[in-house]
């Protein structure tokens, strides 16, 4: 929540990572919807309603980050702040958040393949409880989690590697 209730900071980290791909006059518009469109795919997969819109909206607003992630990395721009806020914080933009944005859409590829097996609160309108505690949504849980895992220590190495990289080469 805090994209929208911060939409100052939100139109600046557009601004800073956009002004080159996304034309000036749009960036206020496109950062409103952009947060708009965010929310809705957040609350469409937390909720379970509409799951495969939900998918489909989080994947493409992940395609549309790293598409402009990779483009400023490749026009030599490391030191824009990512935009992330929240529990994934505010750092320079990197490979590696493509990677993690990759990772994510084939999250959201998942769950639009696989749109029931969540336990959602679709399956309890449609009357489908027996799905709610099937192994395979406990199995897919318990893959999700420690996938989730990996990348956080992984993610958490890197950063203290990138700390210390410094004082190594002296």
């Amino acid at each position: 929540m805090q994209k929208g209730t911060h939409g100052c900071a939100l139109f600046l980290s557009v601004q800073s990572m956009g002004t080159s791909v996304i034309p000036s006059p749009l960036l206020y518009s496109f950062a409103r919807l952009e947060a708009v469109i965010e929310h809705l795919a957040g609350m469409l997969l937390f909720f379970g309603l509409l799951q495969q819109i939900g998918a489909v909206l989080g994947g493409l607003l992940l395609i549309l980050y790293s598409v402009a992630i990779a483009i400023n990395l490749l026009r030599g721009r490391r030191d824009i702040s990512c935009g992330c806020g929240g529990v994934a914080g505010n750092h320079p933009i990197s490979w590696l958040l493509v990677l993690r944005n990759l990772l994510l859409m084939f999250v959201c590829g998942w769950v639009f393949t696989n749109p029931y097996l969540w336990g959602s609160v679709e399956n309890l309108w449609m009357g489908e409880t027996s799905q709610l505690f099937h192994p395979l949504v406990l199995q897919n849980m318990m893959t999700a989690w420690l996938g989730l895992l990996f990348f956080m220590m992984t993610t958490g190495l890197w950063e203290m590697y990138s700390r210390v990289r410094p004082f190594l080469r002296r």
